[in-house]
């Protein structure tokens, strides 16, 4: 499955599962908004990603939060222009 030009928002993204799908669907070329509520983790996956040569931006997010979780799909719309998947992993 190819993922270039799609964008991707994941949440729980900094480590486990969420970090693996993070990480997979960069090498498929996918643009990535990646959250967690783990911050240094989550710049650690995106660093990694952007290593690689993959498009991607780390941010904070409660998912509990409706307003952090907005703010979240708002900065990943601005950033990549819109949103064609969006992987919910917190929990």
């Amino acid at each position: 499955m190819e993922l270039q030009n799609k964008s991707v928002v994941i949440t729980g993204a900094a480590s486990g599962i969420g970090a693996a799908t993070a990480l997979h669907m960069a090498a498929l070329g996918a643009k990535e908004a990646a959250s967690d509520i783990d911050l240094e983790g989550q710049e650690d996956i995106v660093s990694e990603i952007k290593k690689a040569g993959g498009t991607a931006l780390a941010q904070q997010v409660d998912v509990t939060d409706f307003d952090q979780v907005a703010e979240l799909m708002d900065r990943a719309k601005e950033t990549h222009r819109r949103v064609n998947i969006e992987l919910c992993n917190s929990g």
